[in-house]
């Protein structure tokens, strides 16, 4: 029965193991997120926060565990350690792709809100011509105001 049985791993073993997962899973979360910003697919970018905000707080609780037993690491073995290495430059470097993306969006969006809020105004003044005084309708007391919406999500 030696074959079925696990054998037993050190808990910062097990916590690094855990650690790592972590490390890949929020990478994939945030190339995805990525993806979906460069199509602008703006409602399945908010199904993925949530799963981006736990996966994150789990991953900084894991760290802070693991940082708070100095040491650790001479205990485990160099391949989970070069393994733990490559998924946290791996995370970093899609962390700081995400940044951008999300920086990219958010500008985008800001152009496209100025564009529209920039052309409601000059239909608003070409649409209101002028009144018998001789002054732009628009300046008028009573004259009608543009509505306008719009969805700032990111």
């Amino acid at each position: 029965m030696y074959g079925n049985q696990a054998i037993a791993q050190p808990p910062e073993e097990t916590s690094m193991m855990r650690l790592i997962e972590l490390a890949r899973e929020l990478t994939s979360v945030l190339d995805r997120e990525i993806n979906l910003l460069r199509q602008l697919e703006i409602s399945s970018i908010q199904e993925l926060s949530e799963q981006k905000a736990q996966l994150t707080e789990e991953y900084r609780l894991q760290a802070r565990e693991l940082q708070e037993n100095p040491g650790f690491t001479e205990s485990l073995e160099p391949r989970l350690r070069d393994e733990l290495e490559d998924v946290v430059d791996r995370l970093s470097e899609t962390a700081r792709a995400n940044e951008n993306a999300l920086k990219a969006a958010m500008d985008a969006h800001d152009r496209v809100f100025r564009a529209i809020a920039g052309a409601v105004e000059a239909q608003r003044r070409e649409a209101s011509g002028y009144a018998s005084s001789g002054q732009h309708s628009s300046d008028q007391p009573g004259s009608a105001p543009v509505s306008l919406r719009i969805n700032e999500s990111l």
